[in-house]
């Protein structure tokens, strides 16, 4: 049970779910909820970007060296 309440919240603070039950209707609480959360997924992408960027390099080195 704490697994699914756990899944949901997580769900929820992700964007993937609307929390009905929740009462916070302003609007600029909820921009600027997606705006976090598009800057968190923004800088998990440059992350794995500069993984597969190093991943790639060491690749190419192996095959030099």
């Amino acid at each position: 049970m704490k697994a699914k309440a756990k899944a949901l919240d997580e769900m929820i603070d992700s964007g993937v779910l609307t929390d009905y039950t929740n009462k916070r209707d302003d609007m600029i609480e909820r921009e600027l909820e997606q705006v976090s959360v598009k800057a968190s997924v923004e800088e998990e992408l440059e992350k794995l970007k500069v993984e597969n960027a190093k991943k790639k390099k060491k690749s190419a080195l192996e095959q030099i060296g």
